[in-house]
């Protein structure tokens, strides 16, 4: 492996750490987090790793076919799946209000938001719609840069450190809650705060994709 293919690759995981941070992706994570009652870092962890396998794999698909197919490739309508990232995050948003006004009315309502799943499941689902509406700028913004060769391996790195940096995002947003985290009327009412905040902020990325 020469020093232009380390390159290459060191370009890409650069990039895909730096992707994770993006604001739609810490809201929608966030927003995922906030709706997990038990937010101990493992379980925050591991939402943020579902997140991130769902966004590798509707990149890594996506980018498959651009590298195999060339020009012939048709690509996806990005506007169409932006809108849809933007409604994903308005319902996260929905959800996490739902969940805590229940929880506020008592230990029944709690014991229902407690409830053994977890947010693993929406977070991949989430993690997928990111990726497809991502997938163009992603690719024509890292497969020039990468030798040919390498180019496959270029975007598994990139999918792979977004994943890994965002699992890590949500385990350190854990362990800021489990240590330092506020009062229980305090968490409740930031909780609430992030639910509104999720909803204003889907309905500017819905208006701004159109």
């Amino acid at each position: 492996m020469n020093d232009l293919a380390l390159l290459g690759l060191g370009g890409a995981a650069v990039l895909g750490t730096r992707h994770a941070l993006d604001p739609d992706h810490l809201i929608a994570v966030g927003g995922l987090a906030a709706a997990e009652r038990a937010g101990t870092p493992p379980r925050l962890g591991a939402i943020g790793l579902a997140w991130g396998a769902g966004h590798a794999i509707s990149l890594v698909s996506v980018g498959l076919l651009v590298i195999v197919l060339g020009d012939a490739f048709m690509p996806f309508p990005s506007k169409i799946w932006e809108q849809l990232v933007g409604i994903s995050i308005i319902v996260v948003g929905i959800r996490i209000i739902t969940l805590h006004i229940v929880s506020g009315r008592g230990k029944r309502g709690a014991a229902m938001t407690a409830h053994k799943g977890s947010n693993c499941l929406p977070a991949v689902g989430v993690g997928v719609l990111h990726g497809i509406a991502g997938s163009g700028g992603v690719t024509l913004l890292l497969l020039p840069y990468v030798p040919e060769a390498m180019r496959v391996p270029g975007l598994l790195v990139f999918a792979a450190t977004t994943c890994l940096s965002m699992g890590l995002c949500a385990t350190v947003l854990g362990i800021v809650m489990q240590r330092g985290g506020p009062p229980p009327k305090r968490a409740h009412a930031a909780r609430m705060f992030i639910g509104v905040f999720s909803i204003v902020f889907g309905f500017g990325f819905v208006a701004g994709a159109g």
